[in-house]
């Protein structure tokens, strides 16, 4: 299969389908926009849901204690904005309010990488990964394509503690339309099988469909593993 033949989504449609199929099953989920809604496809919850969705603004920092009180409170807030923003900005009440206390707050970290196109260089979230990963009782996913992105969505609403998630803007090819839902244990969330050597890229290395090297004689597989934490 030719890589022009794949079918290509952006990660933040997996996001935001993620959202509104929790907003149909359940009243606790709370969704949460810095004043990007559009970018992040939380104006879908804003839409079809109103009562479950909240603009905080351009406020990074406020939107992520509120999001801590609202977990004390009992609902699930999934904060929503550029990875770049969240991390950045917001790194000190992530960790002091949110971890510390092992809240339920779900962190959508969209345009992650170099993925933000004509948004330019103080949008690409480069650094995310690494600071999200040493944030303690943390989980961090980080989805290869916008099926996978969904899944993960959906199933962190049952995850204990909090979670962030790491996703890009642009369409990138979907590659796993049959794979079964997502593990948070850390064991890969989709796999293609051979009895040697392994590949396991995470996130949106995952972009091109696998053919094993038969050339070399070597048999390989490919696993994407869901969450880089654990």
């Amino acid at each position: 299969m030719k890589l022009n033949d794949v079918k290509r989504i952006p990660q933040r449609d997996g996001y935001g389908e993620g959202l509104l199929e929790l907003c149909r099953t359940r009243t606790d989920v709370i969704v949460l926009d810095a004043d990007v809604a559009a970018s992040t496809r939380t104006n879908w919850v804003k839409d079809q849901f109103p009562s479950h969705f909240y603009n905080l603004g351009i406020s990074e920092q406020d939107m992520v204690g509120t999001a801590a009180g609202l977990a004390l409170g009992g609902l699930i807030p999934y904060v929503s904005t550029y990875g770049v923003f969240l991390s950045g900005r917001a790194f000190d009440q992530m960790r002091t309010t949110v971890c510390y206390n092992h809240l339920k707050v779900r962190f959508g970290g969209a345009h992650a990488g170099i993925s933000v196109g004509p948004d330019g260089a103080t949008h690409q979230a480069l650094e995310d990964l690494a600071l999200s990963r040493v944030l303690p009782n943390m989980t961090v996913i980080a989805p290869c394509d916008s099926v996978e992105t969904k899944k993960a969505v959906i199933a962190a609403a049952d995850l204990d503690g909090p979670v962030y998630f790491r996703f890009g803007r642009e369409a990138v090819p979907v590659v796993t339309d049959d794979a079964p839902p997502p593990s948070p244990s850390g064991k890969p969330g989709w796999c293609r099988k051979a009895p040697t050597a392994q590949s396991l890229p995470a996130a949106q290395w995952c972009m091109r469909p696998w053919s094993p090297p038969k050339s070399s004689g070597t048999r390989a597989s490919l696993c994407v593993f869901w969450t880089c934490t654990p």
